[in-house]
């Protein structure tokens, strides 16, 4: 995994922020009701913070690599 000179801690993040890293790392159905949760809490625009961003946050491999993998792999991916 590449290491970002500007990463910040967990611990560090706001709850806006922590909002908007779940919605980045969500899939569509998920995603969907936290966008609506921060518009009602935050407003409409979403900070740009994604895992790179984040210290320590676990590296999760796209949804179209996972797909095609066996059901054995996918097991052990989650």
């Amino acid at each position: 995994m590449r290491t970002f000179t500007w990463q910040r801690h967990f611990r560090d993040l706001g709850e806006q922020e922590v909002l908007a890293l779940a919605i980045s790392s969500e899939e569509d159905t998920h995603r969907r009701r936290l966008i609506a949760l921060h518009e009602r809490r935050f407003g409409p625009t979403i900070p740009l913070i994604r895992r790179e961003h984040v210290a320590g946050c676990h590296a999760r491999r796209p949804v179209w690599l996972i797909e095609s993998l066996g059901i054995e792999r996918i097991r052990a991916e989650a």
